[in-house]
């Protein structure tokens, strides 16, 4: 079942419920770390949010654990026939599980991470998911389904009016997964799913589940935060929470973002959206974005006017009205070392930001090391044709980018730029590759062997009789095209070009010649 959220929550009633390559691979070289001195806090302006670790971060997660599948979900299963009394009820574990899901996402968001469940709550929405499964149809405004009582129509009723809804997921966590993406064409210009759950004021919320539908209660303003200036992806970012949700890849140009509400669908590329919530209303002509890459100092810019991407501006009141969101272009694939920076103007005071990147696995790092591979030529030729220079290429995990550091231990015999490999002189040199993710490295060493490009005569007799045959053959090392053979005397013996097939004819001596471009191999021979 393809997994959806709902077109979101309107507006009018949200404000109406509160304010709101040929190859070696050498021998493994061991992990080593390196003490890098932790910032405490990020440098940033506009986000008024508390600073989250990736140690911090960590081990929140391992304390509020989340189930993105199961199949025991329910602990009473809802009647699908009439009169339709029985809604069912999510285990005890599963509301949790996805509690603790939408707490971890506030605890990284860098916002209050105590939200509780509210018994009337879970009633609601579960009546709301109930109501929406007998109907086969996901809304917040649904009919009553004929035979239902009417208190329970109204429940569920409001329970649908009140809460970020989606089908097809499997688990609460999974659905949570969902709201906080809303990458989909009918709710990214405004990101309300994710803009509830990230709700400085959530207090309270409630879950529900029947067949795929589910719910999570959103009106609820019954917590103490009030931080503006609210950030996802956050400061201090999981790439589970970011590449578990893309399902493309990096391409070589700018996928196609098509119009809001084309007929195209599902065939586009889909890019996670960025978010930045103010906290007031935010005029939109003004709003100017750069995100930029550091690694490679890649730009995307957003304004009105331009964007390499998407920009969308939406002041109604998901939680906190004036949010910016922001859909980079070909960014679809994230590294768990990467790092961007975030800058917006057009508001009373300029916005900035970082986002770094990271895994939620501690021992991520320290496996993609340890499966990182480096292919290089073994031998290189002096001025030849052929491998007159190498290419050196590094594979690992796609979790991170990593950084790549060569060296030669001779530069009198190789020399290195970039990962190009230059041969200089005859003889033999070691590479010394490191590879770093972060703050840890692993060291490979490939020797390479350098030689002169040759042409030899491999196979040949020095003498034949009167009528006999022999294949004559040559063999070359770093030179390109075929090698042809040719005789001295044609009275004497005759060769085939190609094949090197000699016939003896009469008595005497030949030279046999294997050519190759400007060189030739000779042997001489006698015919007897």
């Amino acid at each position: 079942m393809k997994k959806i959220v709902s077109y979101l929550l309107v507006g009018s009633m949200i404000l109406g419920s509160f304010s709101v390559t040929s190859s070696i691979t050498a021998f493994a070289g061991q992990v080593k770390k390196t003490e890098i001195e932790a910032e405490s806090e990020q440098s940033s302006t506009g986000v008024h949010v508390t600073y989250r670790t990736e140690e911090e971060i960590r081990q929140f997660a391992k304390e509020h654990p989340y189930v993105m599948k199961s199949n025991k979900l329910m602990e009473k299963k809802a009647s699908m026939k009439k009169p339709y009394t029985q809604s069912g009820e999510i285990s005890e574990e599963h509301k949790k599980a996805g509690l603790n899901a939408l707490n971890l996402a506030r605890y990284i968001a860098g916002l209050d991470a105590n939200v509780t469940l509210d018994e009337s709550y879970n009633q609601m929405v579960q009546a709301g998911a109930y109501v929406n499964a007998i109907n086969d149809e996901m809304t917040h405004y649904p009919t009553k389904p004929t035979g239902m009582d009417e208190s329970m129509y109204q429940l569920g009723a409001q329970g649908c009016r009140s809460s970020n809804l989606a089908l097809g997921y499997e688990t609460i966590s999974d659905a949570v997964f969902g709201w906080l993406s809303d990458e989909d064409d009918s709710n990214v210009d405004r990101v309300g799913h994710r803009r509830w759950i990230l709700n400085p004021s959530l207090g309270k919320t409630g879950f529900g589940y029947v067949n795929g539908y589910s719910g999570m209660y959103a009106f609820d303003g019954s917590g103490s935060g009030n931080q503006t200036g609210v950030a996802w992806p956050a400061q201090t970012m999981p790439i589970e929470y970011l590449n578990d949700l893309t399902q493309v890849e990096e391409s070589a140009g700018l996928p196609y973002l098509p119009p809001m509400n084309s007929d195209e669908g599902d065939n586009y590329v889909s890019v996670y959206p960025w978010s930045y919530s103010y906290g007031s209303s935010v005029d939109a002509e003004k709003i100017q974005v750069t995100l930029t890459r550091e690694r490679d100092q890649k730009q995307w810019k957003f304004s009105t006017k331009h964007s390499d991407g998407r920009l969308f501006v939406n002041n109604d009141g998901y939680g906190q009205s004036g949010c910016i969101i922001f859909q980079p272009a070909g960014l679809s694939t994230f590294y768990g070392d990467d790092r961007f920076h975030v800058e917006i103007t057009g508001l009373e005071q300029p916005i900035s930001y970082d986002v770094t990147l990271f895994s939620l696995d501690e021992n991520a790092i320290e496996e993609a090391l340890k499966k990182w591979m480096l292919q290089a030529p073994s031998t290189l030729f002096l001025g030849g044709e052929v491998d007159g220079t190498g290419t050196v290429s590094s594979y690992t995990s796609g979790k991170f980018n990593g950084k790549l550091t060569l060296k030669s231990s001779n530069e009198k015999v190789l020399q290195i730029n970039g990962r190009k490999l230059k041969p200089k002189k005859v003889g033999k040199a070691t590479i010394i590759a490191t590879y770093q993710i972060k703050d840890q490295t692993r060291t490979i060493k490939k020797v390479i062997q350098i030689k002169k490009p040759s042409l030899v005569m491999s196979k040949y007799k020095k003498t034949l009789k009167v009528g006999s045959t022999y294949q004559f053959g040559a063999k070359q090392e770093g030179l390109k095209g075929k090698i042809t053979y040719s005789v001295s005397n044609k009275k004497v013996a005759t060769i085939n070009s190609k094949t090197g097939m000699l016939k003896a004819l009469k008595k005497g001596k030949v030279t046999v010649i294997a050519k190759l471009g400007k060189r030739q191999a000779k042997v001489s021979v006698t015919i007897k």
